[in-house]
């Protein structure tokens, strides 16, 4: 019978400079942007105008999200997958999914369908949540760096690698050992 190996729940490196990079940006065009609108407005020919940077600002940002929706896309498959076959972070993971789908659908609304009716409340849902962002996934990446501490000092520092140089066939996580993956199995 030949089985693979599980794929790890914790993000290489590389991986994680990618999504801190496109998801700062993406922050930072947005906060940005707020600060421009709302707080140093310019006095223009014809009244108060935009800031001349903010139009910039929103082009980044709608380029950022085209990177986020593709770190999401490189996250869901095997990150997330990972932690909600083995029960992990689940909550989190949770809450963060919906919360960006909840900001790419009203940030869709935003571009596609804002008007009176709705300037006064849609943008207001929209940077809200999208303000929230940080503090969630601090939390999230918090929780799962806790639990990972905790279950690796209960495992007698097996947790991180699935096996001690003297017991090759035994996986620290007992999901794993029930399915039958050894770390054997990632050279085939």
């Amino acid at each position: 019978m030949n089985r693979h190996a599980p794929m790890p729940i914790r993000l290489a490196a590389p991986h994680k400079k990618f999504l801190y990079s496109v998801f700062s940006m993406l922050w930072l065009s947005g906060g940005l942007w707020l600060v421009l609108h709302y707080f140093m407005r310019t006095e223009g020919e014809f009244g108060i105008a935009p800031h001349p940077a903010e139009i910039w600002c929103l082009r980044v940002h709608g380029l950022m999200v085209f990177a986020v929706l593709l770190a999401l896309g490189t996250v869901l498959p095997v990150h997330a997958r990972r932690a909600w076959q083995l029960n992990k972070n689940r909550r989190s993971g949770l809450l963060l999914k919906a919360l960006f789908l909840w900001l790419a659908l009203s940030g869709y609304a935003l571009y596609y369908f804002a008007s009176e009716d709705n300037e006064n409340w849609l943008p207001l849902l929209h940077w809200g949540a999208g303000l929230s962002v940080p503090l969630i996934l601090a939390l999230h990446i918090r929780m799962g760096r806790k639990r990972s501490r905790r279950l690796r000092s209960m495992s007698g520092g097996q947790f991180q690698t699935g096996h001690t140089a003297g017991n090759d066939e035994r996986h620290a996580d007992p999901a794993v050992q029930r399915q039958g993956f050894s770390p054997q199995h990632n050279a085939e």
